[in-house]
């Protein structure tokens, strides 16, 4: 069965499974509903509010549509509507300090784009990434379904 590009933007989440990536893992899935917490703000405010702002800087740290956590009344609605469940590891990508983060790199490449200058800071060469390309297989795709990889593991492995 082939999927094209709009065919695969139309996922529906299975809420049995961890809300965040859809996968079964051997870490077990937690939700706020059966595991209270004690602090004002739970795992469901925190996906909630982070999940845009990861989205809005193009910067999600998992392939994830956020707009198939939204059935119409805001993402934390939905997840307490369906008692979402995910794994912690997924939960802790959306961090508030892993968001202040990429916010930073963000804010850093946007300015050295623009033509501002740091001093006193080493360059990085970026590359385009409106041109989402697979480097293995060359074929284009949403940059939300390729993967980021950068880890010296890897390189070998794959040299």
């Amino acid at each position: 069965m082939t999927m094209d590009a709009t065919d695969k933007w139309k996922w529906k989440t299975d809420w049995a499974k961890c809300c965040l990536c859809q996968q079964d893992k051997k870490e077990a899935l937690t939700s706020p509903i059966t595991n209270p917490t004690k602090r004002g703000e739970d795992g469901y405010s925190n996906i909630s509010s982070n999940v845009p702002l990861f989205y809005a800087i193009n910067d999600l740290p998992i392939v994830l549509d956020p707009a198939r956590l939204d059935e119409g009344q805001g993402i934390e609605t939905t997840l307490r509507k369906n008692n979402a469940k995910y794994h912690q590891s997924c939960r802790l990508l959306f961090s508030n300090s892993k968001l202040q983060r990429a916010q930073k790199r963000s804010f850093t490449s946007a300015s050295l784009s623009h033509g501002e200058e740091n001093v006193g800071r080493k360059r990085r060469r970026t590359l385009d990434l409106k041109a989402s390309v697979c480097f293995l297989c060359e074929k284009q795709d949403q940059e939300s379904s390729l993967r980021k990889a950068m880890t010296m593991e890897l390189n070998d492995r794959l040299n």
